[in-house]
């Protein structure tokens, strides 16, 4: 539990923008894989500076074993969790991360998926690698995302929707 003092560490050292960042880094790789997304805010509460909410999502083991299309989705989700680093670092910020519990909420999904350290390792490196590619490739609409939530503090999973289809449109035109 985080005393008086330190309660608000992070909102001091992690710029504003980056938390915007972030945030649609997230949001938009979930629209670009296909996967629920509900709205996504910057507006802090306690120490989490900001958050997207997907739609129903909870992948168990049970629920994933003999299912390629839970399995995917769950691959996916980890895609997703992953991208917001690389996107801080897009935004080229090397400072503290606020994506600590994505990192360890896709490890335990992963975790959930495979059977050896192998395969979890191997799920892992790939799922990075296709997270900074979704980054690069999609970097337009997520700095459009981050401008509006920094404007608005929250958008609805529609709203995200628009602009990465409206981003898309005006890149298609030149």
């Amino acid at each position: 539990m985080p005393t008086k003092k330190n309660r608000h560490h992070h909102e001091r050292t992690i710029p504003r923008r980056i938390v915007a960042v972030h945030e649609a880094t997230h949001a938009v790789v979930a629209v670009v894989l296909r996967r629920p997304l509900h709205r996504v805010t910057i507006e802090p509460r306690g120490e989490i500076l900001g958050r997207t909410y997907p739609g129903a999502r909870a992948f168990s083991r049970r629920s994933l074993e003999g299912d390629p299309r839970a399995g995917r989705a769950a691959e996916a989700e980890i895609v997703t969790l992953l991208a917001a680093r690389a996107g801080e670092l897009s935004a080229a910020w090397h400072g503290p991360s606020g994506g600590s519990n994505d990192r360890v909420s896709a490890e335990a999904l992963a975790a959930r998926l495979c059977t050896t350290d192998a395969e979890w390792t191997a799920l892992l490196s790939l799922s990075r690698i296709r997270a900074a590619q979704v980054v690069d490739r999609w970097w337009r609409q997520i700095r459009e995302v981050a401008k509006a939530l920094e404007q608005k503090n929250t958008l609805s999973g529609p709203a995200v929707r628009a602009i990465v289809r409206r981003t898309r449109r005006r890149r298609r035109r030149r």
